[in-house]
């Protein structure tokens, strides 16, 4: 799949070369068919504990076309991958568990191990059987082999199991522009 390069600048009156052709091409194929990915957990929901902020993993890719994440090796990462550095889009949507009503829930994103995006701070839901959901969109650049992460945290008294399935602890990336 063809990645996106910089657009050269052409000259009225100068005629194109196949490699310009072939450059412009490969940039609209590209811009049709960006780098993207989506990954959940599928069946297990991971375990968080209290007050510590944790890296979210995810066990399944609905479609990962790239390769930006393995569910073998440090599978909270999204890895942007090489000719795709730029502008990306992110989205991630955690489902707490019920009991987590009334507690200071927080999503955070990580790029390269380092706090990154604002926080989606979701604090003191209310009783009742609510089931809290955090969400967090957000846009940056990123280079080859820049990895961004999903970090939780809350602040309830014993550790806390997040609700598995593809709408219920989700991560995804497409890629933007140059």
């Amino acid at each position: 799949m063809a990645s996106p390069t910089t657009p050269a600048t052409y000259t009225a009156g100068t005629p194109l070369t196949a490699a310009q052709m072939n450059a412009i091409r490969d940039n609209m194929t590209a811009a049709q068919n960006p780098a993207t990915v989506q990954c959940y957990q599928a069946t297990t929901g991971q375990s968080i504990p209290a007050s510590v902020a944790t890296a979210v993993t995810f066990n399944t890719n609905l479609y990962d076309p790239y390769t930006m994440h393995s569910t073998v090796t440090n599978t909270s990462r999204l890895t942007i991958p090489t000719g795709w550095g730029g502008k990306w889009r992110f989205n991630a949507a955690i489902t707490w568990p019920t009991a987590l009503a009334a507690t200071y829930l927080q999503l955070q994103i990580y790029k390269n191990g380092a706090l990154w995006a604002p926080s989606a701070r979701d604090a003191y839901f209310g009783s009742g059987g609510v089931q809290p959901v955090s969400r967090l969109a957000w846009e940056g650049t990123g280079a080859a082999a820049d990895y961004f992460e999903v970090f939780v945290f809350h602040n309830h008294s014993a550790a806390a199991t997040l609700i598995p399935g593809s709408n219920g602890c989700v991560v995804a990336g497409t890629w933007v522009s140059l």
